[in-house]
C-alpha cells in the first residue's frame, strides 16, 4: 500500500511537471503555450510515465539483488529517476536571457554589437514559430548569416511579412513592429521540407536592424 501511494503521488508531481515545463516552452508567455501542454504534454505523459515506473521498478529489484537484500519495504532511491526527470522539465520555467534566445534562434556566437534582442514564439498543433528582433552595427552583420547557407532576395520597395504582422501587434509579444521598410531578406529552407519549414531574415537598407523569422509547418 505505502509503495502504491507514495507512485501515485510522485506519478502526479511528474505529470504535472511535464504539462508546466511544456507550457512555459512553448510560447514566449505560459499563456501563449497552455494549450500545446494540454494536449501535447498530457500525451507525453500518458505515454512516458508508465514505461518510467516500470523501468525504475527493475532497478529497484536489480539493486536489491546485487546487494542480497530481502527487505521488502519502499526505499527512497526508487524515485530517484522520476524526481531528476520532473526537476528536468521543470528547469525550463527558468527565464531564459537575450544572449539565451539568440543563439537559440539566429546563430551560436552572438556578436558583440547586438543590441535590444526581443523574441517571441509559439509551438501549435501545426507546428511552431518564433520571431526575434535585435540591432547590429552593419560592420558585423555578415556575422548573423554564419549558421545556414542563405539565399539573398532584394526588395527595392521593401516586403510585407505576414507572420511578422501577425506576431508582432500581438499584445503579449515583446518584439516591435518594424519602424522601416525591410529591404533584404536571407531565406534558408531546411532539406527534404516544404516552404513553410524555414529560416527568414530580414534586414534594413543599412542593415543595422534586423528580423529573424524561424518557422516549422
Amino acid at each position: 500500500m505505502k509503495r502504491f501511494v507514495l507512485t501515485l503521488c510522485f506519478g502526479c508531481i511528474y505529470a504535472v511537471s511535464v504539462i508546466v515545463g511544456d507550457a512555459a516552452s512553448a510560447g514566449s508567455t505560459f499563456r501563449q503555450g497552455l494549450g500545446h501542454a494540454v494536449f501535447f504534454g498530457s500525451f507525453f505523459v500518458v505515454i512516458s510515465l508508465p514505461i518510467i515506473l516500470l523501468l525504475q521498478a527493475g532497478l529497484a529489484r536489480l539493486t536489491r539483488r546485487i546487494r542480497h537484500s530481502k527487505a521488502k519495504g519502499v526505499t527512497v532511491f526508487e524515485f530517484v529517476p522520476i524526481t531528476l526527470l520532473s526537476l528536468l522539465f521543470l528547469s525550463t520555467l527558468i527565464p531564459e536571457t537575450p544572449e539565451d534566445q539568440f543563439t537559440r534562434f539566429v546563430t551560436d556566437v552572438q556578436p558583440q554589437s547586438v543590441r535590444n534582442v526581443r523574441c517571441c514564439y509559439y509551438r501549435g498543433f501545426g507546428g511552431g514559430m518564433s520571431l526575434v528582433s535585435f540591432e547590429i552595427s552593419p560592420s558585423e552583420f555578415e556575422e548573423v548569416l554564419t549558421r545556414y547557407p542563405y539565399e539573398k532576395i532584394d526588395y527595392p520597395d521593401g516586403v510585407s511579412i505576414p507572420l511578422l504582422n501577425s506576431l508582432a501587434k500581438q499584445e503579449d509579444c515583446p518584439v516591435d513592429y518594424p519602424r522601416e521598410p525591410m529591404v533584404v531578406e536571407y531565406r534558408y529552407s531546411f532539406p527534404g521540407s516544404d516552404e513553410h519549414s524555414q529560416v527568414s531574415i530580414y534586414t534594413n537598407t543599412s542593415r543595422s536592424v534586423v528580423y529573424v523569422i524561424c518557422s516549422d509547418g
